[in-house]
């Protein structure tokens, strides 16, 4: 599975880089962009990618967003060593 085609240039535009791992969109924002991918847990070298929800909306990432201050608070951190992660994804796909 791969992001496909037509969405890597939004996506690229949003995070200012090349996606890594993306797999595909989970959830896209009222205007149709997508704003949560997700990512293989590990990359095409084998490298292991901890980061499996990404949150590519720039609205939603903003400083001010409830997603920044999960970020800052180290809420996400936490949440990706135990059992909330499901939860916390699930949070992000509700804000974006």
């Amino acid at each position: 599975m791969s992001l496909d085609a037509a969405d890597l240039p939004a996506v690229t535009r949003q995070l200012g880089r090349l996606p890594r791992g993306a797999r595909a969109v989970l959830h896209r924002c009222p205007c149709g962009l997508p704003d949560v991918i997700d990512t293989a847990p590990r990359l095409p070298d084998g490298t292991p990618f901890p980061t499996l929800y990404y949150l590519t909306c720039v609205r939603a990432c903003a400083e001010s967003s409830i997603a920044a201050c999960i970020r800052a608070c180290g809420w996400l951190r936490a949440g990706t060593s135990n059992a909330e992660a499901g939860a916390l994804a699930h949070f992000h796909l509700l804000i974006g």
